[in-house]
């Protein structure tokens, strides 16, 4: 995915989500996402069903769904992170398609809001 098309998605999502009081961030490494949505249930759980169903968009996993009192991205449409362009040592060995683990996601997603 080119950087035009990542910013263009990008641009989507954000207008997506604001409609939809949808927070989050998106991380991207070697063609694959790493998603985390923060809204009303009902809400994140149709936007989970639009995402796996457009078909760009193959292999979709849910990794991990649970309640939070507070947002962790409130402030974010939706936060963003290309991680083919950092050399951060937490990737170290990171293989995005292989990705299974909710805490290393968690960890993950932690790390690069700050």
């Amino acid at each position: 995915m080119s950087d035009i098309d990542l910013q263009q998605l990008l641009v989507d999502a954000r207008e997506n989500n604001k409609k939809e009081n949808i927070t989050g961030q998106l991380l991207y490494k070697d063609q694959h996402f790493i998603q985390l949505l923060e809204g009303e249930e009902e809400i994140v759980e149709r936007m989970f069903k639009k995402i796996c169903k457009d078909p760009r968009h193959i292999k979709v996993k849910r990794i991990s769904n649970m309640d939070v009192a507070l947002r962790s991205h409130n402030n974010w449409s939706m936060g963003f992170k290309n991680l083919d362009k950092t050399n951060d040592q937490i990737l170290e060995g990171f293989d995005p398609s292989k990705l299974s683990d909710g805490n290393l996601v968690y960890r993950l997603l932690r790390h690069f809001t700050q």
